[in-house]
């Protein structure tokens, strides 16, 4: 940045004397209209807007917050020289970027474009050969997503199996389990019923000797009337087909998957604003 120059110090003409407070107050006017155009150049090239956070970079109160560092906040609208992440696009002026369009996002825009996939950071219009050449073509590029959802650290944590690139996402809100997903249960009995075993016969010897009938050395009966029962032997092995079906349990309801979770914050992220 070129340096301004300082302003001429006056002095005290009616008295013969410089004097220092008399000179200050004389090219007071002149010394504000210098700081506005300070903090104009200033809030144009950081990207901070208002007379408090330049004064800070100007007086060496503040810090500068590194592009990508993120807060959480109860308000609903960003700081100075941050955005809101709101999964909407950020980009240049003439981007028609969905949450910002300006030309304070450039750090922004390159730190996503360089440290993340077009998965998880898509372009407009998809990615061309590098981030400089996309942002000076007015492209948009998504912020990561995190509204609605819960914050996780990436990487292999301990105790866990799969490990977590950044800028990830994942998950759903509900689900239907499959058979294997579902507890070992039993079911009503409902209505079953078995089919005939096919045309069969069952066969015994019947001898008459004086009006008496012997059905394989079962006796009984008379006047050739079989005796009123009696058992026969199985003739081979059959099988019986059953049809019907248990009475069905379940609803088929999505299982809720939510964790006990709060919405209370917002999440800000900085452009290379002044603290």
């Amino acid at each position: 940045m070129t340096a301004l120059p300082p302003p001429a110090m006056k002095t005290n003409a009616g008295s013969g004397t410089d004097d220092p407070r008399l000179a200050l107050a004389a090219d007071l006017p002149g010394l504000i209209d210098r700081f506005n155009e300070m903090r104009d150049y200033l809030g144009g090239l950081l990207g901070v807007d208002g007379v408090t956070e330049t004064a800070k970079l100007v007086l060496g109160v503040g810090e500068m917050s590194p592009v990508g560092r993120a807060f959480l906040t109860l308000n609903a609208a960003p700081s100075p020289g941050f955005v809101m992440m709101d999964d909407g696009t950020i980009g240049n002026g003439a981007s028609g970027a969905s949450n910002r369009a300006h030309a304070d996002t450039e750090g922004l825009f390159k730190l996503l474009w360089n440290g993340f996939t077009d998965t998880n950071s898509p372009v407009g219009g998809g990615r061309g050969a590098n981030a400089q050449i996309d942002w000076d073509a007015g492209k948009t590029i998504q912020l990561l997503r995190v509204v609605g959802r819960g914050l996780a650290v990436p990487g292999l944590g301990a105790g866990m199996s799969v490990p977590r690139a950044q800028g990830d996402w994942l998950g759903e809100e509900a689900a239907i389990l499959d058979i294997n997903q579902m507890p070992l249960h039993g079911h009503g009995s409902g209505t079953l019923a078995a089919s005939s075993g096919g045309a069969h016969t069952h066969t015994f010897d019947r001898i008459s000797q004086s009006g008496e009938f012997y059905y394989s050395g079962i006796t009984g009966g008379s006047g050739g009337n079989p005796p009123s029962s009696f058992a026969v032997s199985i003739d081979g092995a059959h099988s019986h087909t059953f049809s019907g079906s248990v009475d069905p349990a379940g609803g088929s309801d999505p299982v809720d998957l939510f964790q006990p979770t709060s919405f209370a914050f917002n999440v800000e992220v900085s452009l290379g604003a002044i603290l």
